[in-house]
């Protein structure tokens, strides 16, 4: 009875230590899955002056009147608070 042990012991050790080490790679957002908004997301956002990807949320925090003068859209939901908070007249 022992011996049978000494037998299948290895031989179900090499399956499970694959079964187990193969979870460690594959898709997933640690393993090389996918990086960034999932597909069909729309993303605004601009390049600045030194070709740097800056979203929305980055402009109206950082360059308000940039904002206003080139994408006045991005700013429709904007209350006039929230407009004299950031130097509007």
């Amino acid at each position: 009875m022992n011996k049978n042990y000494r037998t299948i012991l290895p031989s179900m050790l090499i399956p499970l230590g694959m079964l187990t080490l193969s979870a460690c790679w594959g898709p997933g957002p640690y393993y090389g899955g996918p990086v960034g908004p999932p597909p069909g997301t729309v993303v605004l956002g601009e390049y600045d002056e030194g070709h740097v990807w800056h979203d929305r949320y980055w402009w109206v925090a950082n360059r308000h009147d940039w904002v206003h003068e080139h994408h006045p859209d991005w700013l429709e939901h904007e209350s006039p608070a929230q407009h004299r908070a950031f130097g509007g007249r």
